[in-house]
């Protein structure tokens, strides 16, 4: 099944850009936020690399397992407060992180489940950590003394904290 099957009605319109029966096309913007909410890269402009992420195929039925209430996501939780802390400390996403779709599961687990995984979600941090330079990583370290963050982490290992200060917001 093609990845975008999954949804019907104007989740599928979303998820496809497109617009049927009728209806207008979605803005780009708002394809490209949802496609980013579930997970899914943003669609291309170009014709040939639109046409194959619109053909990928999904295992819906692992999609099911890993994701029971995939049209059920909570407006508020650890992830989008994770977020929140990252967009405070400048953080920009990577496309290639998968954080977005990351941290709706957070969501879905609420504080307790966030709770049972949180080595998971601290080395999930840790790998993507490492998709950002020396730099990028440096410059959030000093944010995280601007904005008072500093002294809920550890210096050494900082992510147990950002994850805990998330699930504790959340």
């Amino acid at each position: 099944m093609r990845i975008c099957e999954q949804f019907v009605g104007r989740l599928r319109d979303l998820c496809e850009g497109a617009g049927r029966d009728g209806r207008p096309h979605p803005a780009r913007d708002a394809t490209n936020r949802f496609r980013i909410q579930y997970g899914l890269a943003p669609l291309s402009d170009d014709p040939q690399v639109r046409a194959a992420q619109l053909a990928e195929e999904a295992d819906v039925a692992a999609v099911a397992i890993s994701n029971p209430a995939w049209n059920v996501i909570p407006a508020t939780g650890p992830g989008r407060e994770l977020e929140q802390i990252f967009e405070q400390l400048e953080i920009p996403y990577n496309e290639s992180c998968g954080c977005a779709a990351y941290a709706r599961q957070m969501d879905l687990w609420g504080v307790a489940g966030c709770l049972e995984h949180l080595d998971e979600i601290v080395e999930r941090l840790r790998v993507n950590a490492e998709k950002y330079s020396l730099w990028e990583q440096f410059k959030a370290a000093g944010r995280t003394l601007q904005t008072g963050l500093a002294f809920h982490l550890n210096p050494l290992d900082p992510f147990p904290g950002l994850v805990s200060e998330a699930i504790r917001r959340g």
